[in-house]
């Protein structure tokens, strides 16, 4: 007789099989996760690359149509306080190292940028970092345009994807000043800043100007790299002056965006504490002119031109007492060197900081996120990768317009 009654045994995972298919799932995600964020770092590391080609043709298609490479625009010193009787003249209310327009901004047209260019009020010069009230000067108008509007406008072909840093900053401000003096060599600082903050949009290319030893980290001097200060149409030379040839001399490299820290006080930088030891880029360590030298013997011999700073033991110099700003890569706009510019003197991703005199001449690195090394733009208009461990040496010489040896990687 059959029996009615069927008994069925319940079937599912024992508490020992589902602990090793949770463990072998979490091995599947490890080795997943490494592998997504590699291919991501791969396709950032390429549209890095592409922004860096499109500036190397740009400097090329420049200098077929004006025969030279491009330039910074003149640096001139400050004649007087605009509104003052008499100074009339927007340029005659900047100061030194102020007139300063990058190659960034020259390259513009060349970049199907040419809307932005036609917004830049006078490619000479511009009234940013001026040590006066900057959104005053910001904001007034030259020929109908004013500098704030261009200053804040991000371009996507600037910036490197594998930097997660801000595509606009809030650095370029001066707190509420007493009445300045002036200086015995003429120049007039502000009368009085009200402490206010000018929006300026991000870069993490920087045009090369050198090797940056000797005095050449001053850029009051000539460079020896293949961009310098120099007036528009002015015959500063093209590719005839890469005697190494183009494609052993480095136009562009990558910097990674400081905190954008504002530790800046009218003319003087605030105390403020080093970056963290992982992150050396964050802050870049300054030196005021008056902790050196009086101002005035500076600006009559080498304005910016501060002895000891000549091939410095850099990792030294940042333990003496240094003021600290996250301005590097703070704006495209102006050939400030924390902003746009880099040199050869340090290989790529040093463990330790920038340093410089005031924010402004000094030494300045190339740096990335992407892993062991930098890319860079060679003359030629190629895009290459250099490794951390580059030899020294060559890595200055690569620096150069004509370094003597044509041994560039």
């Amino acid at each position: 007789m059959s029996n009615k009654y069927h008994y069925f045994r319940k079937t599912g995972f024992t508490l020992i099989e589902l602990l090793v298919v949770i463990a072998i799932i979490g091995m599947l995600i490890a080795i997943l996760i490494p592998a997504v964020q590699a291919a991501r770092e791969a396709a950032r590391r390429m549209t890095c690359s592409n922004n860096q080609r499109q500036l190397g043709l740009a400097v090329h298609n420049f200098y077929s149509a004006h025969s030279m490479l491009p330039t910074f625009s003149t640096m001139a010193r400050r004649t007087g306080v605009l509104g003052e009787p008499g100074v009339t003249n927007p340029e005659a209310a900047c100061c030194f190292g102020a007139k300063v327009v990058s190659v960034h901004t020259r390259l513009l047209p060349f970049l199907e940028r040419v809307a932005i260019w036609e917004m830049v009020p006078n490619r000479e010069w511009t009234h940013l970092n001026c040590g006066q009230d900057h959104t005053r000067l910001n904001a007034l108008p030259f020929e109908g345009k004013t500098m704030a509007a261009v200053a804040a406008i991000p371009i996507s072909i600037f910036r490197c994807p594998s930097d997660p840093g801000p595509n606009t900053m809030n650095t370029i401000a001066v707190f509420a000043a007493p009445p300045r003096t002036v200086r015995p060599d003429g120049n007039r600082e502000a009368t009085l800043d009200p402490g206010v903050v000018s929006i300026t949009a991000t870069t993490n290319y920087m045009s090369c100007t050198g090797s940056a030893t000797g005095t050449y980290y001053d850029l009051n001097h000539p460079t020896d790299g293949p961009f310098t200060y120099g007036a528009w149409g002015e015959n500063w030379g093209g590719m005839e002056r890469l005697t190494d040839g183009a494609s052993n001399v480095i136009i562009f490299s990558e910097s990674i965006l400081g905190d954008g820290s504002l530790e800046y006080n009218g003319a003087t930088i605030l105390p403020s504490t080093p970056p963290p030891p992982m992150q050396p880029w964050a802050r870049s360590g300054h030196y005021p002119f008056s902790d050196l030298q009086p101002a005035s013997e500076i600006w009559k011999t080498h304005p910016g031109l501060v002895d000891g700073t000549r091939n410095p033991d850099i990792p030294s110099k940042l333990s003496a007492g240094v003021s600290w700003i996250g301005w590097r890569g703070s704006m495209w706009l102006t050939a400030r060197p924390h902003a746009t510019q880099f040199s050869t003197y340090s290989t790529p991703n040093p463990p330790y900081s920038d340093w410089s005199v005031r924010n402004a001449y000094g030494f300045h690195a190339a740096r990335s996120f992407h892993p062991g090394g930098v890319l860079v733009t060679r003359a030629d208009g190629s895009v290459s990768f250099i490794s951390n461990s580059v030899n020294r040496q060559v890595w200055r010489d690569m620096g150069k317009a004509r370094s003597g040896s044509a041994s560039g990687l």
